[in-house]
């Protein structure tokens, strides 16, 4: 996978081509999802898709034994047959089903795809999981969202689940405010701010990395402290 994103800005182009082809403004998402996502590298990357297939399974239904580049060459196949894209269904859960339901594939090819083809077609299936959860939860989650969600979480999708499970306790439908607030740019003594750090002390003792909220309040400084050496911007003082 190394070899593969030595040449990322080619390898964005031959996603953003698949997306095209599939067309509609669904489509267009998933394409900004990936090049958002690819940007980050290969390691938060192969992260992310990792995570994303795993907890569909709770929040979009997905089966155990299927994989999301399996959901993303069926999506070729379907629009290269002629049949419908994402923007003639109700829902993406309801065009997933379709492609689940509808949709044969050559498991011989699949399971012979190289590293760059099945790097392709996973991310794909990945944006369209993601967009099914953003429906079905009334959320936003954009690629900074899971570039912190894979900090977070360790690549643990397992907490990933504990993550999104309290944003929504806590009413936070737009990811990108766990980014921001992890970077430093939230406003002091916003509400944003306060909401975002309570759901993140919550979610630290929900893993069991503290006992209790108050003991998981280092914790959450020690995380920001780290993330902003990675990924930059000044921290703010609380």
């Amino acid at each position: 996978m190394f070899g593969l994103f030595s040449a990322i800005g080619g390898f964005i182009s031959t996603v953003g081509s698949v997306c095209s082809a599939i067309g509609g403004a669904v489509m267009s998402g998933i394409r900004s999802f990936a090049e958002g996502v690819l940007g980050f590298g290969v390691g938060i990357c192969r992260a992310v898709i990792s995570i994303v297939s795993s907890i569909a399974e709770s929040f979009c239904d997905k089966p155990e034994e299927e994989t999301p580049e399996e959901i993303g060459m069926k999506a070729e196949i379907d629009v290269e047959k002629g049949n419908r894209k994402p923007d003639d269904f109700a829902s993406t859960e309801a065009y997933i089903e379709h492609l689940r339901q509808d949709i044969k594939i050559d498991r011989e090819k699949l399971n012979a795809l190289n590293e760059e083809d099945r790097t392709k077609y996973a991310i794909v299936g990945t944006g369209l999981y993601v967009r099914d959860m953003e429906e079905r939860n009334h959320m936003e989650l954009k690629p900074e969202f899971w570039r912190s969600a894979v900090y977070l979480t360790n690549g643990k999708p397992e907490n990933a689940k504990f993550l999104i499970d309290s944003m929504k306790e806590n009413g936070i439908t737009n990811g990108s405010s766990i980014d921001a607030f992890l970077r430093g740019k939230l406003s002091s003594g916003s509400s944003e701010l306060s909401t975002v750090n309570n759901t993140l002390k919550t979610y630290i003792v929900q893993i069991g990395e503290a006992d209790s909220v108050k003991d998981a309040v280092p914790r959450v400084k020690q995380a920001e402290r780290a993330y902003q050496e990675i990924w930059g911007t000044k921290q703010n003082d609380r």
